[in-house]
């Protein structure tokens, strides 16, 4: 029974380190995911910087010529600083996952400049999911678990039995040797005993109990995630399409450049049309860590 009951713990050792793991590449594919948004991000706004930078250099000409006045001026400048505030923003939380990343990395430093996410299939059904997460790592520690108190409570039970004793004994006296065959019997204390297996039988009840709140919890788990996984992947794929079917900013451009259209009217129309490519960026981004949760739950 004791070597049952190392077994068992081995067992549930080799569980705990499964759990410990997935744990750690859960949190390296979230971060992996961020790296990719902030990677994409970054480049975004680099482009939104040279663009307002240019603009800006059009128009200090034009003040310098005398084309255009002081206030003009000054809107293109607050244009340029503040997409070069953003850009610096983004570069700062980038930063701030690669040190994250780097912490999971045992400390080494990753370079990782991919603006591409995994490549994306379609999600398989929610059953196959289910069987996949019954025996995942969380559901494998907690049957480790109940066969370990399992194994403690049969100790428990032949601990409290008589123990017999057969062996060969001496006895050597002045005068008086004895050797030979003994034979005994040790009769444990019927109280302790009895408290040792009570409290070994409520600790396998309670590991029983655990194993059925873990399966419910990793199942809920799951039917949480795929429901935000489906949702948000549909969210971004339609703000991609619409945004792809009205993107204006070569017009815009233009438009500012031949006179035909003014500096406000310019920037009132860019600064909506970069809101929508930041809520595509953003809605990209959660839909990729709703898939990276699922995949978490499978490590």
């Amino acid at each position: 029974r004791r070597r049952q009951l190392s077994e068992a713990a081995n067992s549930s050792a080799e569980a705990a380190y499964r759990m410990e793991f997935q744990r750690v590449m859960g949190e390296a594919d979230a971060a992996l995911v961020r790296m990719v948004y902030f990677n994409r991000l970054c480049g975004e706004l680099e482009n939104r910087l040279r663009e307002a930078s240019e603009i800006a250099a059009m128009y200090e000409k034009k003040f310098k010529d005398g084309d255009i006045n002081i206030i003009e001026l000054n809107k293109v400048r607050l244009n340029a600083s503040v997409a070069e505030a953003e850009l610096k923003r983004a570069k700062a939380e980038r930063r701030s996952v690669e040190l994250q990343f780097q912490g999971l990395n045992g400390g080494q430093a990753v370079a990782l400049a991919d603006t591409v996410y995994p490549a994306s299939t379609a999600l398989p059904p929610l059953a196959a999911l289910k069987e996949a997460l019954a025996r995942g790592a969380a559901v494998q520690q907690a049957q480790a678990s109940v066969k370990e108190s399992e194994a403690t409570l049969r100790l428990a039970k032949v601990e409290g039995l008589p123990e017999f004793k057969v062996g060969f004994q001496g006895e050597y006296i002045k005068d008086n040797n004895y050797s030979g065959p003994s034979i005994g019997l040790t009769i444990p204390l019927w109280g302790n005993s009895r408290r040792r297996v009570k409290a070994a039988r409520a600790g396998h009840t309670a590991s029983k109990l655990d194993l059925d709140a873990v399966v419910q919890q990793q199942q809920s788990a799951l039917d949480q995630f795929y429901a935000e996984a489906v949702d948000l992947t549909a969210t971004a794929g339609k703000l991609n399409t619409a945004l792809a079917a009205t993107a204006n900013t070569a017009l815009l451009r233009r438009s500012l450049d031949a006179g035909q259209m003014s500096l406000l009217d310019f920037l009132l129309e860019q600064s909506f049309y970069y809101s929508a490519r930041t809520a595509l960026l953003d809605a990209e981004r959660d839909a990729q860590l709703a898939v990276s949760r699922l995949r978490a739950l499978m490590y």
